[in-house]
């Protein structure tokens, strides 16, 4: 039966290495890169604000990423500890500024603002077992705008009809994989939602 770090772990595909401000050089690293974040198990790597990390492509190009922030999560509910870097693609052109940038940590009701005045609603006390699913549609209903909405939505029924089955961890890995660009709105549910891992 699948373990929760084992799922994990099937959404770190990519290798990526960590440069250190210093020139030290950490490689083979498995991670999950995003547009803007990186995901990475573990507990003990440095990585600072103004390090950089790099992903060859298989074309062999290579992309570069500099660290705004790392935040360590403690592991929490059977979620193996690990880092969630927000990062800057060194390529991209540069977007316009944000208001606000906000990452809600699950378990502790913690968030983060750079560089901004917080006006946002902290969702964390009002998720329960009991309505976990039903809060999880409305936030994916009200901030998910892509064509993804109607995936996550139906990896929400899955996960919902198999609650408590063999099923459930196949579902789970399955909202993971078109959850990846969203994992920013979502991280407040995912303590329940992995609660609920057979194994």
């Amino acid at each position: 039966m699948m373990k929760v770090s084992d799922i994990f772990r099937s959404i770190s595909n990519d290798k990526v290495s960590l440069i250190k401000k210093s020139g030290e050089i950490i490689t083979d690293i498995a991670a999950s890169v995003q547009s803007d974040n990186i995901f990475i198990e573990g507990s003990s790597l440095p990585i600072e604000e103004g390090d950089t990390f790099s992903r060859v492509l298989p074309s062999g190009l290579t992309e570069k990423y500099i660290v705004i922030d790392s935040v360590f999560f403690e592991s929490i509910h059977r979620v193996p500890a690990h880092y969630q870097v927000k990062v800057e693609k060194q390529t991209s052109i540069k977007k316009p500024a944000t208001e606000s940038i906000v990452l809600n940590s699950y378990g502790h009701n913690a968030r983060i603002n750079y560089c901004s005045t917080d006006n946002s609603t902290n969702v964390v006390d009002s998720i329960t077992e009991n309505n976990v699913f039903e809060k999880l549609r409305e936030t994916i209903e009200q901030q998910v705008t892509s064509e993804d909405k109607d995936a996550l939505l139906s990896s929400v029924d899955q996960l919902e009809q198999t609650k408590g089955t063999s099923k459930y961890n196949a579902a789970y890995k399955s909202f993971m994989q078109s959850a990846k660009d969203w994992t920013q709105i979502l991280t407040p549910y995912l303590a329940i939602l992995v609660a609920y891992i057979n194994g």
